[in-house]
């Protein structure tokens, strides 16, 4: 296959939907869940984190991903406690 040859087929998911933070989203995720490691960057200030999705919801609205308080302080959300992101899953 020719993208073989070229660079890796590997390709990242990517959606954009709401990152939120509560101080007890990390003991209320689902522990038997797959980890997923993304990079967030918040669509109000510009701010970029890498993070792990503790938790993902859809919801008529869109996708709601719980976060880490390090990855909230990072993109800025620490005290709104939410906000919308663009959300690129790692491969």
């Amino acid at each position: 296959m020719l993208c073989g040859l070229i660079t890796s087929c590997k390709t990242a998911y990517m959606e954009t939907g709401k990152a939120m933070y509560t101080p007890v989203s990390a003991t209320d995720s689902d522990k038997t869940a797959e980890v997923r490691h993304a990079k967030l960057v918040n669509l109000q200030n510009g701010n970029t984190a890498s993070a792990i999705i503790l938790n993902r919801q859809v919801t008529r609205s869109g996708v709601v991903v719980s976060i880490d308080k390090k990855a909230a302080q990072q993109l800025g959300i620490i005290y709104t406690g939410a906000a919308p992101v663009d959300i690129r899953y790692k491969q």
